[in-house]
């Protein structure tokens, strides 16, 4: 009796083993893929597309966030259009990070939305037409921001609390839901996108100026103002 349901037990134990590893490749391959800190450590002026400027041995990729620290305070071009995870700016940088022409930004993705945080050093936007797209949080607290010349689309909250805000000759859109905190001065806006409705909640104190022109997406676009004044 034994050795006659030897074999059944060993296919029953082969099946839950197969099982088993099958369910763990699952859940492995279900787990979220966390970003990766990529820092800048340029000895000089340098590219973002230089490897050897990067502490990961490379350039940024959709799931990091690239840090600008007291790591290195050199200027860093972005001679490439990029999308990244996230853009994370000190207030121990105080170098310049510059969107060259016609290389597009995009921060933020499915994976990574840490979004754009600034707290030190200058970022100055392309002077072209080239899209600057958040996909997450922009906060200002530090520093030097000018925005590019063509749209900055943002998909998050917008912070305005320190530094200096500068939306040259551009429009910046806001894209998704999104709470407004910190008075700013835009050139031009534009409401929602071709996809969505969306709701603005304005902080308390927060005045928003608009010295040019206010468009929405489309003629179907509905945005629904909360909060403001003082």
């Amino acid at each position: 009796m034994t050795f006659t349901h030897l074999p059944e037990r060993s296919r029953f134990l082969s099946l839950s083993i197969v099982l088993f590893a099958a369910a763990a490749a699952f859940f492995l391959m279900a787990s979220p893929v966390h970003a990766a800190t990529d820092t800048w450590v340029a000895t000089s002026s340098g590219n973002w597309s230089s490897a050897s400027n990067w502490s990961l041995g490379a350039a940024p990729t959709a799931s990091d966030t690239a840090l600008f620290s007291t790591s290195s305070t050199q200027n860093a071009l972005i001679d490439t259009g990029i999308t990244i995870g996230g853009l994370e700016i000190t207030s121990g940088y105080t170098g310049t990070i510059a969107q060259g022409s016609g290389n597009a930004i995009a921060i933020g993705t499915s994976t990574a939305s840490f979004g754009l945080s600034q707290a030190g050093g200058v970022f100055a936007g392309s002077t072209s037409t080239d899209a600057l797209t958040v996909n997450g949080p922009l906060s200002l607290t530090g520093g030097s921001f000018t925005s590019t010349a063509g749209t900055l689309s943002l998909s998050g909250d917008f912070t305005n609390a320190g530094g200096s805000f500068n939306s040259a000759s551009g429009t910046f859109q806001f894209a998704a839901t999104s709470t407004i905190t910190g008075s700013t001065t835009f050139a031009n806006v534009e409401l929602g996108n071709y996809n969505n409705n969306l709701t603005l909640t304005i902080a308390t104190g927060t005045v928003l100026t608009v010295r040019g022109t206010t468009t929405f997406a489309t003629a179907y676009t509905a945005v629904s103002f909360q909060g403001g004044g003082e």
